[in-house]
């Protein structure tokens, strides 16, 4: 697979010259190498002629000892993984098997000599925000070694299972009196039961022991590398009452984040769903103190790769050295900002769009502000808070699109400081027609003007 910032193309039949291609390419490239009777030859030649990795490395690849245990080893220009894999085979018998790992700087080689279905797993969960680090063929590889470790849980579960239920049976045949023709066959029966039990003990033994080992690399590959700076991300997705399958695709498209899906029962429109969003963010244990909440549509309209752009001028490091820019609170993905545009809106919705940010900015006035309807942004977790105990219960009170720009002028008016960062509005793009009911909207717009200006509340 070659992987091109958040795109990714799979590649089939690849040759030896293209693989050397692969890892001597700038793009994070993964290649997963299933070995078969007939590849051994070729593949030493590849791995030791053409990509010069240490032999013994490649000789561990195929010839692997069923006394091997995990390990990581560091070469010059890459490291050489062994993670240990098992598949319970009937009979309760437990198989044994390698996935060898080698990772350089923009590259991740996986070799085994059984299909494994935890690689297709990791292709179907790829973890496409990785693509915006420069360490991110490490990060892949803890993606692949996290999956593999996920696995251990469901085989410990089951041997921890099977174990309990056989010393209960022979202690229900201990405990029960039969006549003495009986004897020899229950003292065969607990001596099966016995057998069992032990070959299962060894078996938790062996993965309680293999799993401390692997997460031992896990931590150790964590500790030799430096990620200050990096996010780390989880998604919300609220699905507001929808009849679509939201709530399943999301589950099954979350690309390897960590996804909490929150459901309401019927629709309560966009100002609950933001309100629901923003009481999770806030609630989490780690506080909203040194974390930051991005809201974006998923009709395919937001592009998820403009956050980076979004987290640099949150932090004020999308300037230069000549022109430096501040820290914001809040970073609106802005259509009016100097290289923002639209594509694909009909006339109409950006006649109305535009009215309504300009009539906004003259009775609103938050400094650094052109578009206050788009609803993709950025928000500092500290200004949530504070905006939050000002406001209470009625920081959201408006129910449909007008809820964006009601939240924006309120937190301008906690003291947010607010930025933009040009986005190209591909509406072309957009899954499903517009739920917006235009005429309502602007006579929400007008309602919203009117409560800036007199409402108190408002303040």
């Amino acid at each position: 697979m070659k992987i091109d910032d958040s795109r990714q193309a799979s590649l089939d039949d690849l040759t030896a010259d293209d693989v050397v291609n692969l890892v001597r390419s700038e793009h994070l490239a993964w290649i997963d190498i299933e070995i078969g009777p007939e590849d051994e030859k070729p593949l030493t030649e590849l791995l030791v002629g053409q990509l010069d990795f240490h032999p013994a490395t490649v000789s561990d690849c195929l010839q692997p000892a069923p006394y091997h245990q995990p390990k990581l080893d560091e070469e010059q220009d890459y490291k050489f993984i062994t993670f240990l894999y098992y598949e319970n085979e009937p009979q309760r018998h437990l198989a044994v098997l390698e996935l060898n790992i080698y990772v350089g700087d923009s590259y991740v080689i996986t070799v085994h000599r059984h299909p494994y279905e935890t690689v297709k797993q990791v292709l179907r969960e790829f973890p496409a925000h990785i693509t915006g680090y420069e360490q991110r063929a490490i990060l892949f590889v803890h993606h692949i070694l996290d999956t593999i470790a996920d696995s251990f849980a469901a085989h410990l579960h089951t041997f921890q299972e099977q174990s309990d239920e056989l010393e209960l049976a022979v202690l229900r045949v201990k405990g029960r009196r039969a006549p003495t023709i009986g004897l020899f066959r229950r003292h065969q029966e607990q001596l099966s039961a016995m057998r069992q039990i032990l070959s299962t003990r060894r078996a938790l033994v062996r993965l309680r022991r293999t799993l401390v080992a692997e997460l031992g690399i896990v931590e150790q590959l964590i500790s030799e590398h430096d990620y200050e700076g990096a996010w780390d991300l989880a998604v919300l997705v609220v699905d507001d009452g929808s009849a679509d399958g939201t709530a399943a695709i999301a589950g099954a498209e979350h690309g390897g984040l960590p996804l909490q899906l929150i459901r309401h029962e019927e629709n309560r429109g966009l100002g609950a769903a933001l309100a629901t969003g923003i009481r999770w963010f806030l609630e989490q244990e780690d506080g909203a103190e040194g974390n930051a909440l991005a809201v974006l549509d998923a009709d395919g309209t937001h592009p998820p790769e403009l956050l980076k752009e979004m987290l640099a001028r949150l932090e004020g490091e999308a300037g230069t050295k000549s022109r430096p820019t501040m820290a914001c609170d809040v970073v609106i993905a802005s259509r009016y900002a100097p290289g923002g545009a639209e594509h694909g809106l009909p006339l109409t919705r950006r006649l109305y769009s535009r009215v309504a940010s300009a009539v906004l900015s003259l009775v609103a006035r938050v400094r650094g502000v052109r578009d206050y309807t788009c609803g993709y942004r950025l928000y500092r977790g500290a200004v949530l808070q504070k905006a939050t105990a000002h406001y209470g219960e009625s920081l959201i009170t408006e129910r449909g699109f007008v809820c964006m720009a009601e939240l924006l002028i309120k937190l301008g008016r906690t003291g947010a400081r607010v930025c933009e960062a040009p986005l190209e509005l591909h509406y072309e793009l957009k899954r499903g027609p517009s739920k917006m009911n235009v005429p309502a909207t602007i006579k929400r717009y007008a309602v919203l003007a009117w409560r800036i200006l007199f409402d108190p509340r408002f303040r």
